[in-house]
């Protein structure tokens, strides 16, 4: 959670907690009901939200912030967790 917005392989995290990759996979979805990846999504995503409603960045800025490359991608993403597009929860 410290460190979503690096880039973050599961290698580097089975490798963090001194697992193997599989075992690591299926500790953590046993654990959080979420692959690795999915809680990092969601956990920048959750992120973005707080940033939105209490910054004035743009919307480029937050997903950088946040760990997004790509921009549409995290448009793209935020509208499927949030329904609705970065700009319309900012609105709000």
């Amino acid at each position: 959670q410290e460190h979503y917005a690096k880039k973050v392989t599961v290698e580097e995290l089975a490798r963090a907690s001194n697992m193997s990759k599989s075992h690591f996979c299926v500790f953590f979805k046993a654990s959080t009901g979420m692959t690795p990846v999915e809680y990092l999504i969601q956990h920048r995503i959750s992120e973005a939200a707080v940033l939105l409603k209490n910054s004035d960045c743009s919307i480029t800025e937050i997903a950088s912030q946040v760990g997004f490359d790509n921009v549409s991608y995290f448009i793209k993403t935020f509208k499927a967790y949030y329904g609705c597009t970065p700009s319309a929860l900012r609105k709000r």
